[in-house]
């Protein structure tokens, strides 16, 4: 099961963290209480901005696993590296994958390209310092 984003597709309204959260819980919720799937049979995926709520949902929840695919340490790291460091001051912290990895406890699989020009491979290397789990660098 995806979630979509409000203001993407056809889900209208506005996007926010908060509102990103929260939906990506109640998904989460909806595939435990109505789709009756435990937990160990949840796989989460996030990719580049969706590793924030992929992160998050599995700091807060035990699902089977986490994989996150070109996955950044916080969205000021990312403005930080695209704008400088001023850049980062401009920008309000939000998905603080760094933070929220160190609340995660099921296995995690990460996997980012070598030659990414947008989120820089460090910052996936560095969540995967806060794991005993895998990395996958191509």
């Amino acid at each position: 099961m995806a979630q979509e984003y409000p203001g993407y597709g056809i889900y209208s309204g506005s996007s926010s963290e908060k509102k990103v959260l929260i939906d990506a819980e109640t998904v989460y919720n909806h595939l435990l209480n109505e789709l009756k799937i435990s937990e160990e049979n949840i796989f989460l995926f996030g990719r580049s901005i969706g590793s924030g709520p992929a992160t998050w949902l599995a700091s807060i929840k035990n699902p089977g696993m986490l994989i996150l695919m070109s996955p950044f340490t916080s969205i000021r790291a990312v403005a930080k590296h695209l704008g400088g460091p001023l850049a980062r001051l401009l920008v309000k912290e939000r998905f603080k994958n760094l933070e929220f990895m160190k609340d995660v406890k099921c296995p995690v699989f990460i996997i980012h390209g070598k030659k990414d020009n947008l989120i820089p491979p460090m910052q996936a290397v560095k969540l995967y310092g806060t794991t005993k789990f895998l990395i996958i660098q191509f």
